[in-house]
This record gives C-alpha cells, structure tokens and sequence, in this order.
C-alpha cells in the first residue's frame, strides 16, 4: 500500500521526541500499521496521543482519541497535517472520567492502551473497553516493560478472549477470540486461567499474625469452592490424603466436596483396604495415573503430606494454609483446629 508507506515514512520523519509524553518507536509504529491494515476498522479507540493518532486516523473510519495534552502529545497531533482530521474524535480530559463516562454504540475493531499507567488505571481502561471489543480486533497494549502493565499483558497471555500475536519492543499485540465476553459485572475469578492456574497463593508468610486467618472455617470456603468448582468443571479425578478427625470437619465446613470425583482416600497407616465414606483407602502411591489432583486433609501433617507426594507426579494442593495459634492454655495447636470444632 503505497499511500500508507508515504505515510510511515513521513512519521519515520517526526524527530523520536516529537512531543514530551514519548512516541512509539518506528519498529512499533509498523507492527501497528501491519496488523491494522491486516482488518477492516471501522471504529478503533486509543488512550494517550501521539504519532499513533496520525496513523490510526489513516487505517480507521471513526477514531476516538481519549487524553490529556501532556507535553503536547495532544496538540501536536492536532496540529499536524498529516492528521485526517474529519475520521477523529478527541476527549480530551483525564481517561479516568472521560472513559468511564463514554458510551460506545457500536463494535470496535481495534483498542490502544497507551493512558495513565499508575495501578489500577491500565485495568480501569481494559474493563471499559475489552467488552466493545469485535471478535478478530486489534486489542495493543502499550509500555509493557511497567510493571502494571505487564501485570494486564501477562493476564491477557492466559485469556482464552485474547490471542497473542507479538511482542514489538514494549508494545503487545492482541486478536480478540470468538470466546464468550467475560461479564464486566459478575464475578467469576476462579473461571480464568491467569487465576486457576495461580490459586492458592500462600499466605503464611504476609505478617497476618499467628493463626489470624485459619480460626475462621470461612477460610476453608474460600480457599475450597474455587477449586471444587474447577474440579467438576473438568470433571477431574480427587483423592483426599488424610482419613481422620480433619477430614470429617472438612465436609462438615465444605459439604460441596461430596459432588466432586472421589476415587481415593490415602493414608500411610493401616487403614489400606477399608472404606472410609464410601471410598476405598489406598496409599499414596496408587494416585500416579488413578487421581487427577490431591487435596490434603490434617491437622497438623499438611508439610509432611506434601513431603511424600514430593516425588508423585500428581499436583497436591492445601486444605488450609500452614499455620498454628497458640491455644487458652498455653499450647501450640494447629489453628484448623478452631476451625473444625
């Protein structure tokens, strides 16, 4: 396309700091315009202004600019002449309200977050706009080497909304999925990877103080349900380790593990062969193959359960954390016991 290389090769022309808010480099600017001109835009969005103004106001029929002039990163596009100026609309103003308040009417083909990069502002931008966004658009993501932003690039990595298509500098490229829209209301963590994948992460060592957290069996719950529901979700073969007193207070805070798939229950001891709530007993040795995930059940032995299936090429996961409080009288006892009587 000619009149798009006359175009890169006049911005190629602008001087790198063209405006004091910093510019895409070239290499950037030319993964934009490739993969941009690889889909019809009818209606694309931006966040920040700049030297992708003037590109975008080519390769898009309605381009909505949402910034702040900050180092006339948003006069100077405005002034340019290489800007088409009747296919862009500017909000100018803090994308914080801005955004927030804008209604978008139809599809968009093609998302730039490139706005305010302070925590929680990237996600603030991404919640707004991923909704709008066409199955096969352009989602990029901008200055990817911030931390917060890479939080958001790392999480639309795992996204099954998202494909990744490259990484150009510290510029991230993403095509929207034919995957459903997660709601931008519910909740529903526990149902994307970037979550299931992480959960749980531990929590002994964040200063919360000695048995603060495992008194209350709400704890259970929270830690529990998620994975029960990403459990049957799967439809994922269980053994629980552990066929004593902790096990019982277990189904007695969490009656939901009775609807997930128990094969097994394991013990070291004597109690190979048995039934114990239904299920047969086995050692921890049989679940390579047989069990698809092991819970962990104890009192106090979670460390030492953990220890043996060290060398199982089975993942084993907490019922609760680690942790132990230090009883009325004085002992150290394993704060799940609060939460089991």
């Amino acid at each position: 396309m000619q009149a798009l290389d006359d175009l890169l090769a006049a911005l190629g022309s602008l001087p790198p700091d063209w405006h004091g808010a910093g510019c895409l480099e070239m290499k950037n600017l030319e993964a934009l315009a490739r993969h941009a001109a690889d889909r019809r835009v009818h209606r694309s969005v931006e966040t920040g202004a700049g030297k992708t103004t003037l590109l975008l106001s080519h390769l898009s029929d309605h381009h909505v600019v949402f910034a702040v002039d900050d180092g006339e990163s948003l006069s100077r596009p405005r002034e340019s002449f290489l800007l088409r100026k009747d296919a862009v609309e500017f909000v100018e103003g803090p994308t914080q309200r801005t955004l927030m308040n804008y209604s978008f009417e139809a599809p968009l083909q093609l998302v730039l977050i490139d706005g305010p990069h302070g925590f929680p502002f990237p996600n603030m931008e991404y919640w707004k706009l991923y909704p709008h966004l066409d199955i096969g658009g352009l989602l990029v993501v901008d200055d990817i080497h911030i931390p917060t932003i890479r939080q958001l690039f790392d999480f639309l990595r795992e996204d099954p909304m998202f494909t990744f298509l490259e990484a150009v500098g510290k510029t991230a490229f993403f095509e929207r999925t034919s995957n459903p829209t997660f709601s931008p209301f519910e909740d529903g963590w526990w149902l994307q990877p970037f979550n299931a994948n992480r959960f749980p992460v531990p929590y002994e060592d964040l200063g919360l103080g000695v048995g603060e957290v495992e008194d209350d069996p709400a704890v259970y719950r929270e830690r529990l349900i998620p994975l029960i529901e990403h459990w049957r979700r799967k439809s994922l073969r269980v053994a629980i380790f552990g066929v004593g007193g902790h096990t019982d207070a277990l189904f007695q805070i969490v009656p939901e593990l009775a609807r997930v798939n128990i094969v097994a229950y394991l013990d070291t001891g004597t109690e190979q062969g048995r039934k114990y709530r239904g299920v047969t007993v086995r050692t921890p040795d049989w679940a390579p193959q047989q069990a698809d995930v092991i819970l962990c059940s104890s009192f106090a032995n979670e460390l030492a359960q953990l220890e043996i299936l060290d060398a199982l090429p089975v993942k084993a996961v907490l019922s609760h954390a680690p942790s132990h409080r230090r009883s009325s009288s004085g002992a150290v006892t394993p704060a799940v016991e609060a939460a089991a009587a």
